[in-house]
């Protein structure tokens, strides 16, 4: 008889544990679903981020061309002002 409800407390006892490692499988299962699908996110936002930047880069790199162009096609000021001296 003592030895049959010692039996039952083990099963008691074990399928208890059995229960809280489902649990905990189960949270730890939601984490990874929840920490998966943020890093989703953030990898599409920083993709979106590259994307904008190297868009910016090559935006900066034609305005530098652009300046650089219309600088060569400017005389210089003190080039216009040795050649009105030079003439006087």
């Amino acid at each position: 008889m003592r030895r049959l409800s010692i039996e039952r407390c083990l099963i008691l006892v074990f399928a208890f544990a059995l229960l809280l490692s489902g649990y905990g499988w189960w949270q730890g299962s939601r984490e990874l679903k929840a920490t998966t699908t943020a890093n989703n996110h953030l990898r599409q936002a920083l993709g979106d981020l590259v994307v904008n930047i190297a868009a910016k880069d090559r935006e900066i790199d034609r305005l530098q061309q652009a300046l650089c162009q219309a600088s060569e096609q400017l005389p210089l000021p003190h080039e216009s002002d040795s050649s009105d001296s030079a003439e006087r």
